[in-house]
């Protein structure tokens, strides 16, 4: 099984104000990358890294206008809010919400939590693996079925010139049977019968 490799973006919020430069105060997310030392080139274009400075990010709920803003917001004030603010009344930050309550679980309501994701992301990983398996079989499939109709009408065409059945298997890595087959489709004009 041949891998790709996709596009990775590692993540992760630090506490304090990096290195700054002319003009970063309002950067509150930065995107890093590796380079080589020796010659200055990037690493790869398919390995990144988002560092999110927190302490940078002070909007109020009444400023925020983006997604990444309520993110942003949540990061930096989760452990002390008590109440969703109004700015966040949808389903899916609400749920965002849910999960900060989980702290309070007790530990057999935790082991229960945890065990069910688990098993929520191994039906996801098998789930994963079988369209995957599925898509590359019926890649594999379709290669097969065309290799097959080029063969069969490579055949056709060397029948047609006069090639003998035994050159024509070997061009085409069909069977002699199926040669045969194929040549009771051609007419004795020469012409192809479908």
């Amino acid at each position: 099984m041949e891998l790709s490799t996709k596009r990775r973006i590692f993540g992760g919020g630090i506490e304090f104000h990096s290195v700054q430069g002319e003009g970063d105060e309002d950067f509150v997310i930065e995107e890093a990358y590796l380079m080589r030392k020796r010659t200055k080139a990037r690493f790869s274009d398919k390995l990144n890294y988002l560092f999110v400075e927190l302490p940078k990010f002070n909007k109020t709920p009444a400023e925020l206008k983006t997604n990444t803003d309520r993110w942003l917001y949540c990061f930096r004030n989760m452990g002390s809010l008590n109440t969703i603010p109004e700015e966040f009344k949808d389903s899916f930050f609400e749920h965002l919400f849910d999960l900060a309550r989980l702290e309070i679980l007790k530990p057999a309501e935790m082991e229960a939590y945890n065990k069910s994701v688990l098993e929520y992301s191994v039906l996801q990983d098998v789930a994963d693996c079988a369209r995957s398996e599925g898509r590359e079989k019926g890649e594999a499939k379709g290669r097969e079925k065309g290799l097959e109709e080029k063969s069969i009408e490579v055949a056709k065409r060397s029948l047609l010139k006069g090639y003998s059945i035994d050159e024509i298997a070997e061009l085409t890595d069909l069977t002699l049977e199926q040669i045969k087959d194929i040549a009771l489709t051609i007419q004795p004009t020469g012409h192809i019968l479908n």
